[in-house]
C-alpha cells in the first residue's frame, strides 16, 4: 500500500511488483484526488489546463530504467475534472471553460484514448473522444447533441483546429 502527495493532491495505490521473470514487472490500482491540473504540465510538457482532477486508475509497466517503464507502461482510468478551464477546446484558440469533467481513457503503446468523456460548460455539453500520441499528437474530436462536429489535430502544447462539421440534416420524407 502506497500513499503520496503529487501535484497538490493525494495518490494511493495498491503495488504488486514481481520480480521472478527476466525483468521485473509492476501492477498498480488506485485512486487519485484533488489532483491540480496546472501542475501536470512538465509531467505532459504542455499545459492542458486549470481544474482539479480526481482518477481511479490500473497501471502496468516493466523494466529495470525508466525509458522501459515508460515505453511499456498500460493503464486504464476513470476520471473526474471539476472546475478550471480545459485548454483543448472545440477552437483550439481559447480554453474550454469547465464546470464537470468525466470519462474514461487508456493508454496503450500508442499513447492515449480518450472515450465516454462528457464536458459539462456554460455553453452546453460536448463530448471528446479521440487519441493522444505518445508523441503528443492529438487526433480528437468534440462533438455536442445537435450533431455538431469540431476535430482537433496539431499537438498537446499546440493544439489546432480542423473544419467543424455542421450538424447532419435529415432526409425530407416524401
Amino acid at each position: 500500500n502506497t500513499r503520496a502527495d503529487l501535484f497538490g493532491g493525494s495518490v494511493s495505490g495498491n503495488w504488486k511488483l514481481d520480480f521472478t521473470g527476466s525483468e521485473p514487472s509492476y501492477e498498480c490500482t488506485g485512486d487519485a484526488s484533488r489532483i491540480q491540473a496546472e501542475k501536470l504540465a512538465p509531467l505532459l510538457k504542455a499545459s492542458i489546463g486549470s481544474g482539479t482532477l480526481g482518477l481511479k486508475y490500473k497501471l502496468k509497466m516493466a523494466g529495470w530504467d525508466a525509458v522501459s517503464l515508460s515505453s511499456s507502461a498500460s493503464a486504464q482510468t476513470a476520471f473526474t475534472w471539476t472546475g478550471g478551464a480545459l485548454r483543448i477546446s472545440p477552437d483550439a484558440r481559447s480554453p474550454m471553460r469547465v464546470l464537470r469533467g468525466e470519462g474514461q481513457a487508456a493508454l496503450d503503446q500508442d499513447g492515449w484514448t480518450i472515450s465516454a468523456s462528457k464536458w459539462k460548460t456554460p455553453s452546453g455539453i460536448y463530448q471528446l473522444e479521440g487519441s493522444v500520441s505518445r508523441d503528443s499528437a492529438l487526433a480528437l474530436q468534440f462533438s455536442q447533441n445537435g450533431g455538431r462536429i469540431w476535430k482537433l489535430s496539431g499537438t498537446l502544447g499546440k493544439p489546432e483546429a480542423g473544419a467543424a462539421a455542421p450538424p447532419p440534416t435529415q432526409a425530407r420524407h416524401r
